[in-house]
C-alpha cells in the first residue's frame, strides 16, 4: 500500500482487506479504529495523520512583556504583527 501523503510503500498492520464488500469492522471487529482506519485511507502514520489533517504544530507565538508589566507594555503593535504574520490588514472603509 502507498501512504497517500508521503507516498510511502508500506504493508498496513492487518495486511488487506478480504473483501471490500464488507465493512471492515465486521471484517476485523478486535482491531483498533486506526488499525481499521489504515486499510480504509492508507495514511500510514500518526505522523502523517496530522500532516493530511492539518494538524501540525504552529509556530510559537511571541511573547509580550513578562506578565508582570503594565497594560501598555503588553499591547501588541498589530501593524508589525499583521506583517510579521504576512496576513491583511482590517478592511479598508
Amino acid at each position: 500500500m502507498k501512504c497517500p501523503n508521503c507516498n510511502k510503500e508500506y504493508q498496513p498492520f492487518l495486511g488487506s482487506r478480504p473483501n471490500d464488500d464488507e465493512v471492515v469492522q465486521d471484517q476485523f471487529p478486535n482491531a483498533s479504529a486506526e488499525m481499521r482506519e489504515q486499510l480504509l485511507t492508507g495514511i500510514c502514520s500518526n505522523k502523517c495523520w496530522d500532516e493530511w489533517l492539518g494538524n501540525v504544530p504552529k509556530k510559537k507565538q511571541p511573547v509580550y512583556g513578562d506578565g508582570m508589566g503594565s497594560v501598555k507594555e503588553n499591547i501588541i503593535d498589530m501593524d508589525s504583527f499583521r506583517d510579521q504574520e504576512g496576513i491583511g490588514g482590517p478592511p479598508d472603509e
